[in-house]
């Protein structure tokens, strides 16, 4: 009995019992040295991380028939391969470091390697085609409509915070793609805070464990749902070991109602496993990988553009003749305004831009249209200054001053 109490209470010393002795467990009794219940105990220890392992869609399930266990050889490959979508090394033992992250708190959704875009597909020639043919599914729209509709009964955070956080994490998404977000009432995304078993196949195991999990566009039945254990002690801005954060978790479960899978990238919001707050709402971005993945699926913001430079602390937009300017304020006028509204040394026959830069020597503005360069210096833009505008217009092709430019510039 003192073995089992000390079983009982050192999980790492039960997983690499477990783990040892799981042969002899299916093959039989009599070949396990210890009293009965130690060898209940330790059968109850292997079914939990069976259970585990299949829940995440590592392993098949049981045989409802027989409800035996799983092979031995079946369940070291489930461990190899949990370990290499985790970025560990794949030894197929329940070491610390693998039992650590298996008690992670986590999304509830499996980690499926064959509708998961992988890091290595984004680094090939044909990325592109690789992340479309593994998504797996979007909204055929870009307004997308979302509604909080319950909240969780005892919070710190108030319903308030708690809706700031949900605009804040469909932001995340919104601002590198051209999706666009509205709270209604009848909406696409519809998020809720529930208890346990609700109903979908996920239920919530109270604080820990599965803290969340939403449906893809391509449910047939829930596409869009977004669900929360309402048993979790939510937190924002508080250091990691006070809770788990909210805005964290709304931005991972955010991208699956999108249409993205879990990610095996160590840094990606997508990836399965809480690592801890991302930060500011306020300043939060996607990082490169997560970026590929949802402009992938949903298209880039600058795409629809010629051009886009950062002039001044200012961002700039242009489309043909026009442009549009974004100051810390926001947007300076809604309204398209013409490109020699600001520089009016430009042609006014300026064909489409090719680019916009600010050249950080001299402060210049280099425009490149087709296969000439113009060059603007001054000290201020023009609307908000009495200095001369010297303008400089290149005759010369770009192709012989910079040899290493194709002569078949597209």
């Amino acid at each position: 009995m003192e073995r089992l109490v000390k079983m009982h209470c050192q999980p790492l010393w039960r997983a690499r019992l477990c783990l040892l002795l799981y042969p002899l467990l299916l093959i039989s009794f009599e070949n396990f040295n210890g009293g009965v219940f130690e060898y209940i105990l330790m059968v109850s220890y292997c079914s939990v991380w069976q259970d585990w392992l299949t829940k995440y869609g590592y392993l098949p399930p049981p045989d409802p028939s027989t409800g035996q266990l799983q092979a031995w050889t079946a369940v070291t490959q489930a461990v190899k391969k949990m370990q290499r979508f985790a970025g560990l090394d794949d030894t197929g033992v329940l070491d610390e470091e693998t039992v650590q992250l298996m008690q992670t708190p986590r999304c509830s959704l499996p980690d499926d390697d064959d509708q998961t875009i992988q890091t290595s597909a984004l680094h090939s020639d044909d990325m592109q085609n690789q992340r479309m043919k593994r998504a797996v599914s979007t909204w055929t729209r870009r307004n997308i409509n979302w509604r909080l509709r319950s909240y969780p009964a005892s919070s710190k955070l108030s319903r308030e915070m708690i809706r700031s956080l949900v605009y804040y994490a469909l932001r995340v998404w919104a601002d590198p793609t051209l999706l666009e977000f509205h709270e209604v009432v009848g909406a696409d995304l519809q998020i809720d805070f529930l208890h346990g078993p609700h109903g979908d196949g996920y239920p919530f195991d109270g604080a820990g464990g599965s803290v969340g999990h939403a449906f893809f566009p391509s449910d047939p039945d829930r596409a869009g749902g977004v669900h929360l254990d309402a048993e979790e002690e939510w937190a924002f801005r508080q250091p990691a070991t006070e809770g788990t954060d909210l805005f964290t978790v709304l931005v991972h479960e955010l991208g699956h109602a999108l249409g993205l899978t879990h990610s095996s990238a160590r840094q990606s919001v997508m990836r399965p496993y809480y690592q801890g707050p991302l930060g500011d709402p306020l300043h939060c971005s996607l990082g490169h990988h997560d970026l590929q993945l949802i402009t992938a699926l949903y298209g880039n913001l600058s795409i629809l553009f010629d051009a886009v430079a950062k002039i001044r602390g200012e961002i700039f937009f242009f489309k043909g003749q026009n442009m549009w300017r974004v100051s810390r304020g926001g947007l300076v006028s809604v309204r398209a305004v013409p490109v020699q509204r600001l520089w009016s040394a430009l042609p006014s026959s300026l064909p489409p831009l090719r680019a916009v830069m600010e050249r950080h020597t001299d402060h210049a503005i280099i425009f490149i249209s087709g296969q000439f360069p113009s060059t603007i210096t001054s000290q201020t833009h023009a609307e908000n200054s009495k200095t001369k505008i010297h303008y400089r217009y290149l005759t010369v092709k770009i192709t012989p001053s910079y040899k290493s430019v194709p002569k078949q510039l597209e």
